[in-house]
């Protein structure tokens, strides 16, 4: 038996990633309101970035954004601007004689990064405010891995050896901590015009539920969460800072091999994926709307239940 204990950590930098290079102006887009354009005619406001407005003397702007201008729409410049960084805690127990042997591995750790993957933007004001939980992120991860030769040839030793040999279970259990919750805002209260900035505010009082097989199935109150940013700023929520529903899971086997000839034996296997049947919960809804204020916090799909395969292998 082998006990392992250690610590494992990487920085990373200069990681190639995207940030918006013709956002909306929110200043220009504040002065075209109110006494800023011609009465009568549109005031500039979310999801106004690319139209024409008129001036009290006639002129007209075409749209906000820059440096680029409304022709071009929004686009993205790419570079190598993210960092990342991970620490964690590694344990492993292994046992490899007898009839039961085991691999037993346990991680607790914490990755964080601007940029988890390519198409997350980040923030091309100030890179530091996309900073947050890597949305690979698991705190606890326990992973146990198992073999037992049931020993039916040493019970009933008088029985014909093809019936009592060969008899195993194996199986694979997962406790882990579930993935961050990304929390973002689809209203444009930035005047950016660009997706994946904007958030709401946090205003504190966050609770998580663990079990959202009760009520609406919730996971976090989204009263924690508000819109109370003037237009023109981001909101300060964090985009990732609290993990969702986590992982309890059994995958088991029971195998039957048989000796037909040497060289020849077949194998009969029992498999449960899910064994328990337990709810693996994905992710809440992350994204924060007016619209739909009742979904941000809920989760609306689970992964596979139990499923059951049976198989006969011949190796030769």
């Amino acid at each position: 038996m082998v006990l392992s204990v250690g610590y494992v950590g990487t920085a990373a930098r200069k990681l190639i990633s995207i940030v918006e290079n013709n956002p909306g102006d929110p200043n220009l887009c504040l002065s075209l309101r109110g006494d800023g354009v011609m009465p009568g005619t549109l005031q500039c406001g979310p999801f106004l970035e690319d139209a024409t407005f008129t001036r009290p003397d006639g002129t007209s702007v075409y749209g906000t954004r820059g440096p680029f201008g409304k022709a071009f729409g929004f686009g993205y410049y790419e570079a190598n601007w993210a960092n990342s960084s991970y620490n964690s805690l590694q344990a492993s127990l292994e046992k490899r004689a007898g009839d039961l042997s085991f691999l037993l591995g346990y991680t607790s750790s914490k990755a964080m990064d601007n940029a988890s993957f390519f198409n997350n933007r980040m923030n091309y004001e100030n890179h530091a405010l996309s900073k947050s939980l890597s949305n690979f992120d698991s705190t606890h991860n326990f992973v146990a891995s198992y073999t037992y030769t049931i020993p039916f040839d040493r019970t009933f030793a008088r029985a014909p050896k093809p019936l009592v040999q060969g008899w195993s279970i194996a199986g694979i259990t997962r406790f882990a901590t579930g993935f961050p919750v990304g929390i973002f805002a689809s209203n444009d209260r930035s005047l950016r015009g660009t997706s994946g900035l904007d958030r709401p505010d946090y205003v504190g009082g966050l609770q998580i539920y663990d079990d959202p097989r009760q009520g609406d199935h919730r996971w976090f109150n989204n009263d924690a969460f508000t819109i109370t940013s003037p237009q023109g700023q981001f909101g300060n929520a964090n985009q990732r800072f609290f993990h969702g529903p986590g992982f309890n899971n059994w995958n088991l086997g029971l195998h039957k091999d048989t000796q037909i000839r040497e060289g020849v034996r077949v194998q009969f296997r029992a498999e449960l994926f899910n064994a328990f049947n337990h709810a693996q919960f994905n992710a809440p809804n992350g994204r924060y709307s007016a619209s739909t204020a009742s979904a941000f916090g809920r989760i609306f799909s689970a992964g596979s239940p139990r499923i059951a395969q049976l198989a006969v292998k011949i190796l030769f």
